[in-house]
């Protein structure tokens, strides 16, 4: 799926956009509970990403790899297997959870009977309050749904 570049930070925004799910991630996954959804991502990709954890960077490209490969490690010690996450999710490792949603790659499952959700709401919301005061959010909703079950600070001023 190709990758939508976010808005520009530091402007007001109120930017909606709808992202089709697959239905499964490729075996062997990992489910990581969010709030009221269930979300499932692929073991193997996590696991590449993680590689970079320990990487001694010299490039801002090998700083943000390392950056994504300790979220990667967050996300993989929080979830074994298809099974529920036994430990809180490391919040910092919400911001790669969110790319994986955004970029199509993560399967998304709601409701008593866990089912598979088709698509998910995305809101870029930023407010500017002056040169150096501001905030941006990025909300994850699931369809007819008014409550975010994943909130990510995006930028702050």
């Amino acid at each position: 799926m190709p990758d939508t570049p976010r808005p520009r930070a530091g402007e007001d925004t109120d930017e909606r956009r709808l992202i089709a799910l697959p239905f499964s991630v490729a075996q062997p996954d990992i489910a990581v509970p969010v709030g009221h959804a269930i979300v499932r991502l692929s073991r193997v990709q996590l696991e590449q990403l993680a590689q970079a954890a320990s990487i001694q960077w010299s490039t801002e490209e090998e700083r943000l790899a390392r950056i994504d490969g300790q979220r990667a490690q967050a996300l993989l010690k929080s979830a074994s297997g298809g099974d529920a996450a036994p430990a809180p999710l490391d919040p910092d490792a919400h911001h790669l959870l969110s790319r994986f949603i955004e970029q199509g790659l993560a399967s998304i499952f709601c409701g008593t009977t866990p089912q598979p959700q088709p698509h998910v709401t995305v809101r870029y919301l930023a407010s500017r309050a002056g040169p150096l005061a501001g905030r941006g959010d990025i909300l994850f909703h699931l369809p007819d749904d008014p409550t975010p079950f994943l909130a990510v600070n995006w930028w702050v001023a």
